[in-house]
């Protein structure tokens, strides 16, 4: 009889246990499931991510001399890049743009950040009205005095962690 007595409480306590398992531990384990999905998620949208710079000239004349060539009384330099991702590039505005030259970095903000002074940056999107996959955004460098000629890289580093850099003459 008390072998009976300890079989059966000894069922009774597996389901008992097995009841409580399934309504604890396995919620938690969808959970937990759930946010690794959620930050792959985020990890493959900062991935997909990527643009890539074309192209960069300044308003330079045939001799190298900085000329005013569009009359907006200020020096530019003109970059094009691309999203060469596959997701939008959101919130083109936040995007920091540096400039590096004989081992110094500047930083350009964007002209609604600059509070009027200078340099600043100005952006178009070619196409549209968001930086989507396969299109060309075209921004605008504005400099208030000329820039030594040089070499100089421009890193663009968007919101979201792509980025590019580009060596260009100036």
């Amino acid at each position: 009889m008390s072998k009976a007595l300890s079989t059966m409480i000894l069922i009774i306590g597996g389901f008992i246990f097995g009841a409580l398992f399934i309504t604890n531990v396995l919620p938690a384990v969808a959970r937990t499931g759930n946010a690794i999905i959620a930050d792959r998620n985020c990890f493959n949208t900062r991935t997909e991510e990527s643009i890539q710079i074309g192209n960069a000239y300044a308003e330079l004349d045939s001799n190298g001399i900085w000329r005013d060539t569009d009359s907006d009384a200020q020096l530019d330099v003109y970059v094009w890049a691309k999203n060469t991702g596959s997701v939008t590039v959101k919130k083109v505005n936040e995007m920091d743009m540096f400039v590096h030259q004989g081992g110094t970095s500047v930083r350009i903000p964007n002209s609604a950040d600059a509070g009027g002074g200078f340099p600043q940056w100005t952006s178009v999107f070619q196409t549209g009205d968001a930086w989507t996959p396969g299109t060309t955004l075209s921004m605008t460098v504005h400099y208030s005095a000329t820039i030594p000629s040089d070499d100089y890289v421009l890193e663009l580093v968007t919101a979201q962690g792509g980025q590019a850099f580009g060596t260009f003459p100036f």
